[in-house]
């Protein structure tokens, strides 16, 4: 009656059947557990121990022919809440070594890892990273499409920032001169950021594009909001060339508009 469920929350296949029977039928001894569940006899003893050793079964030796009964299900809710602990831990665990194996694997495989997310949650993936990761620096070519629509967004960009900052990890963006940017200005120093700005007219990209480490991250503002994240070595070092030649070729143009805007 309850097997597949039993079965869905950890049990094997026997377990489950054993338990049922339990449950459904009452306490009773090891042969005719064996009788009625179809199980080899000295399979059922090996089940029941596990079972007992688990607290999911009790054993009664009251009489000279040892019997078995279910214990109160309220045993398996223990069960379910240990389940989620080890996967918390185990996602933890993996979060704490993925990006490290998956430069290791890019490195022997020469296969780059793409990831594709929608609305707010390639940023939670990066604040991920963020956490987890030594990063020396990161690059940012700006859009100047707002996102001021996607109030999530926002969020995840000033604990981004609150994260960069307490780990002391320097910010260099190339953006489009906009009416926003004599404030942001005044704030650089601040929030550990060099900047380069260009003429609107000449540099103004539907998308953004981060960089840090092995990882190119494309975030377009246009409905859909979409993220594309791609963590290759050789792809990264070819954006962050580029980004580099734009930056040192900007630096004329850049003291030109901090000087409008100030």
């Amino acid at each position: 009656m309850y097997t597949d469920a039993l079965q869905s929350i950890g049990l094997s296949d026997r377990e489950a059947k054993i338990y049922d029977l339990l449950l459904t039928h009452g306490a009773m001894p090891a042969s005719r557990i064996a009788r009625l569940s179809g199980i080899e006899r000295s399979l059922v003893y090996v089940h029941l121990n596990e079972l007992v050793d688990r607290e999911l079964v009790l054993e009664h030796n009251e009489t000279k022919v040892a019997r078995f009964a279910s214990a109160h299900p309220q045993v398996l809710e223990r069960l379910v809440q240990q389940k989620h602990q080890e996967a918390e831990s185990a996602s933890a665990s993996l979060s704490a070594v993925f990006h490290q194996m998956t430069q290791q694997f890019e490195t022997l495989s020469g296969q780059p890892g793409v990831r594709f997310f929608s609305g707010a949650d390639g940023l939670e993936y990066i604040n991920k990273q963020l956490r987890s990761t030594s990063v020396e620096e990161m690059l940012l070519i700006r859009s100047g499409h707002s996102s001021a629509e996607v109030p999530e967004y926002q969020t995840l960009i000033h604990h981004q920032r609150e994260l960069r900052l307490k780990k002391k990890v320097p910010l260099k963006v190339i953006g489009p001169a906009i009416d926003s940017m004599k404030q942001k200005i005044g704030e650089d120093k601040e929030s550990l950021t060099e900047r380069r700005i260009i003429a609107a007219e000449m540099f103004d990209t539907p998308s953004q594009i981060l960089i840090y480490n092995n990882t190119v991250v494309f975030t377009t503002f246009q409905e859909p909001m979409l993220t594309t994240i791609i963590e290759h070595e050789a792809i990264a070092v070819t954006v962050k060339t580029l980004f580099m030649y734009i930056w040192r070729s900007s630096l004329a143009e850049t003291k030109q508009n901090i000087k409008k805007y100030t």
